[in-house]
């Protein structure tokens, strides 16, 4: 009979192969420079502008701001000349920006559907989740274990 791993090796096995992808690494990156972004553009606003901000994302000198309606999107964009000069060290030349209801779910690329997991690995998920020393991985996970749990036969919804 084969030798079981320890629980705690396995779970250390996980988290070093998913912050050992490039990939994944840029992209948690990428999204800590675009809440920072986000922070710092809120700061800028006035203060009943900034809750109707939703994303803040920053390329080739252009930031694009998300609104979550276009009344907002357009108060926002009389803004810009303020923005681009409180953004000065960060190389924006220029703001867009657009309306994006708050709920509405961005597009996806790949298929809706997602075949179930097997409980052990919902569970297994949530366990890596908890020992995850990168947050926005651990919640990654506990997403995906809840999204499988509430999917399951008998769970709530069905």
């Amino acid at each position: 009979m084969p030798r079981r791993r320890p629980k705690q090796r396995q779970l250390a096995h996980v988290r070093e192969l998913l912050l050992g992808n490039r990939a994944l690494v840029g992209h948690l990156a990428q999204q800590r420079r675009e809440d920072e972004m986000l922070l710092r553009v809120r700061d800028l606003l006035p203060p009943t502008l900034r809750s109707h901000l939703l994303t803040a994302a920053q390329s080739d000198g252009v930031l694009t701001l998300s609104l979550d309606g276009p009344a907002w999107a357009t108060r926002v964009r009389y803004l810009a000349p303020d923005l681009i000069e409180g953004l000065a060290d960060t190389g924006i030349i220029r703001v867009k920006t657009r309306a994006r209801p708050r709920g509405a779910k961005p597009t996806r690329q790949t298929p809706q559907r997602m075949p179930r997991l097997a409980p052990t690995v919902v569970d297994h998920l949530l366990a890596a989740a908890d020992a995850m020393t990168e947050p926005a991985i651990g919640a990654i996970f506990k997403r995906l274990a809840e999204r499988q749990r509430s999917k399951a036969p008998g769970a709530r919804g069905d």
